[in-house]
């Protein structure tokens, strides 16, 4: 979802730490949405970086429930409200 990320784990195999300058926007990751339903993708993880970090993630996994996708998340949690 990101390359975005709030901590540096040395145990973390993730290239994380600031977010990607081509990351998509919003409207691009719904569009990935809409693809993922139309290949009948029944589940997802979002996963990073820090997925809780793009202030748009409550509208991407909005669009993922509303396309009956099932949603988990790898988060550290220390980005959750």
């Amino acid at each position: 979802m990101t390359s975005a990320c709030d901590l540096a784990c040395a145990h973390c195999l993730a290239d994380a730490g600031r977010r990607a300058p081509r990351e998509l926007d919003t409207a691009g990751a719904i569009r990935v949405v809409g693809r993922l339903a139309e290949a009948g993708v029944l589940s997802v993880n979002l996963a990073g970086g820090e997925p809780f970090l793009r202030p748009d993630i409550f509208d991407i996994i909005d669009a993922l429930v509303a396309a009956r996708i099932e949603v988990d998340a790898s988060t550290n949690g220390f980005s959750l409200p």
